[in-house]
């Protein structure tokens, strides 16, 4: 005789699909991570030392990458810097850089995809990167914003946690500064402030200290 109520019935059956349901947590990222795809859904990244850290599995360099090797700061805005990247090797600035990013957290951004294909033809718009680089020049750790702030990792998108008001305030002080500087120097009587003169730096100077000129004779000018 089948003495099993509605109610235990009931609970037999929540029990079973309640079964089911955590070996498919397990099942599904299991399967799809062995195929090559990413379960990234509510993914965090707990620092932005993890970012950096992430080069060392992929970069050629020698060594491993860490924020702590950060020697210049690289700032993009467009339109502000007209496209173009401005650097500078200021150790005041880079350190600001550095304690501000670092203990960042990022979420997986599941619509960046959609995100940046709704961008493809869109003309004008505003993006910016902020960047710290090692002696090398090599990017230890690179953070975009276009609709928020983000950090791409082998081609995968985090978002910024939390309050970006600080970082947003750094942004735009840097960018104003560069800026500003560029202009005054480019328009000084007689030709360009030499570089070692300035805090801001253009590519093609940038890249003659890197290849000769001595760092230190631009740090420590704030």
């Amino acid at each position: 005789m089948n003495d099993w109520s509605d109610g235990k019935r009931f609970a037999f059956w929540l029990m079973l699909l309640g079964l089911l349901a955590v070996a498919l947590c397990v099942a599904v990222p299991t399967f799809c991570r062995s195929i090559g795809l990413p379960w990234l859904w509510g993914a965090r990244l707990k620092t932005a030392t993890v970012v950096a850290d992430t080069a060392k599995r992929t970069s050629t360099r020698a060594g491993d990458p860490s924020l702590e090797d950060a020697c210049a700061v690289e700032v993009y805005c467009y339109p502000q810097t007209q496209g173009t990247e401005l650097y500078t090797v200021d150790s005041s600035v880079v350190e600001r850089v550095r304690e501000l990013l670092d203990g960042m957290t990022f979420t997986y951004w599941a619509g960046y995809g959609a995100h940046v294909e709704s961008m493809r033809n869109v003309s004008g718009g505003f993006s910016t990167t902020l960047s710290l680089l090692d002696t090398t020049g090599a990017e230890l750790f690179s953070i975009m914003w276009s609709e928020r702030w983000y950090v791409l990792v082998k081609d995968i998108a985090y978002s910024l946690d939390g309050d970006t008001s600080k970082l947003d305030d750094m942004m735009n002080a840097l960018l104003a500064e560069a800026c500003e500087e560029m202009v005054l120097a480019t328009d000084r009587p007689g030709g360009m402030t030499p570089m070692l003169e300035r805090r801001w730096l253009l590519p093609d100077e940038y890249e003659s200290l890197l290849r000769g000129a001595e760092p230190d004779a631009q740090k420590d000018r704030s």
